[in-house]
């Protein structure tokens, strides 16, 4: 089930998701992926708060174009 409007936004998402796994989402489990938008929306808010200046950046904008 897509979670953006655009097919890109997904991929993006699933780069950022895997590149702050270690950092700002060590606490979910390693092949978790979030299945709706409310998850997706947790998992965006999580890296903002957490992650380093560019993660911020990319996890706002993509908050931003959810569903």
């Amino acid at each position: 089930m897509p979670l953006f409007t655009k097919p890109e936004q997904d991929e993006e998402f699933k780069a950022l998701l895997e590149a702050n796994r270690t950092r700002a989402l060590w606490f979910l489990p390693r092949h978790y992926f979030p299945s709706d938008t409310s998850a997706t929306q947790r998992i965006l808010e999580r890296i903002a708060a957490r992650g380093d200046r560019a993660s911020f950046v990319r996890a706002r904008r993509l908050l931003s174009e959810l569903l």
